[in-house]
């Protein structure tokens, strides 16, 4: 028999901000756009459960609380910036940096019939820990626009650092580093009027 119950509560947060600039240059522009998330979750809840097996003196039975709190927030902005080469064709230069944080602390105490209250902490069940993940996109590219064509090629270096520190129950960290480069090519064509 299980009876539980749980009470959370949770709000995020957003907000963006875009800035464009056109130079006198035809062709070349500078813009940069700005996002941040904000979360914060908390919850508690109660279990009672009881387990009996096919042997009447083989059973279970544990009453539990719980409490969670996770926090974190997004910091990300994306960086653009234009150059003409000629009428038809252009550089693009981009950079994309990022930044992830959340805290997670969660507390389960077992029911404690000496004292009548839940001060039994179950470490197996518990923990709090903390991951931070940064990451960064840079690439150049090239675009070429014809009459009844688009082509795009161009190169992208991804970075990411992925960081993580417990402190309950045990104490550790970890840490792992990414980074990759990307080629990319893509051609667009318009097929005529009148034409599959």
């Amino acid at each position: 028999m299980n009876v539980s119950s749980a009470d959370n509560t949770a709000y995020t947060a957003s907000s963006n901000l875009l800035y464009q600039h056109k130079f006198a240059r035809k062709g070349r522009t500078f813009s940069i756009n700005m996002n941040t998330d904000i979360n914060d979750k908390t919850g508690q809840g109660h279990l009672d459960y009881t387990s009996q097996y096919f042997n009447p003196f083989d059973f279970s039975f544990a009453r539990q609380q719980s409490g969670q709190s996770t926090k974190g927030y997004t910091l990300s902005s994306a960086l653009t910036y234009t150059e003409p080469v000629d009428s038809n064709s252009q550089l693009q230069f981009t950079y994309s940096p990022s930044l992830t944080n959340n805290k997670t602390d969660k507390q389960v105490s077992n029911f404690n019939p000496i004292s009548g209250d839940y001060s039994l902490l179950d470490s197996s069940l518990s923990n709090e820990y903390e991951n931070s993940y940064f990451a960064s996109k840079t690439g150049i590219n090239y675009l070429l626009n014809g009459k009844q064509y688009i082509l795009t090629t161009g190169v992208e270096f991804q970075y990411a650092n992925l960081s993580g520190k417990q402190d309950f129950p045990f104490a550790g960290k970890t840490a792992k580093i990414f980074s990759s480069l990307l080629p990319q090519i893509m051609f667009n064509y318009k097929l005529s009027k009148g034409k599959n």
